[in-house]
């Protein structure tokens, strides 16, 4: 999450984490490591580039990968402390993704 929506290396798109928690959060319907509320800036003791003022400024915000439907913008305001929001994944990342590994081994 440290990284995630920092701008790009030279040549690339998107940087490949912001592209790999945008894939896992829209394909395995999750949202953070345990819920929405990890992306808000109250979550972090030490200041992620998502949060930050001269970085991403997204204080209490998801990213869109995070909605039930991808709309722009459709995450602001939405890393709510522990609270069920509408429109958003309610569960975290950390157990769909272990789950979803443990599935796809060969």
């Amino acid at each position: 999450m440290v990284d995630y929506g920092k701008p790009p290396s030279v040549g690339e798109d998107e940087s490949s984490w912001t592209t790999g928690i945008d894939w896992m959060q829209e394909n395995l319907e999750c949202c953070g490591i345990t819920d929405g509320y990890d992306w808000s800036e109250a979550a972090h003791t030490e200041p992620i580039w998502w949060t930050l003022k001269t970085g991403g400024n997204h204080v209490n915000d998801v990213p869109d990968s995070c909605c039930t439907t991808i709309t722009d913008k459709c995450g602001v305001g939405k890393a709510l402390d522990k609270a069920v929001v509408a429109g958003i994944h309610e569960d975290g990342c950390l157990v769909k993704a272990k789950n979803w590994a443990e599935a796809v081994q060969c």
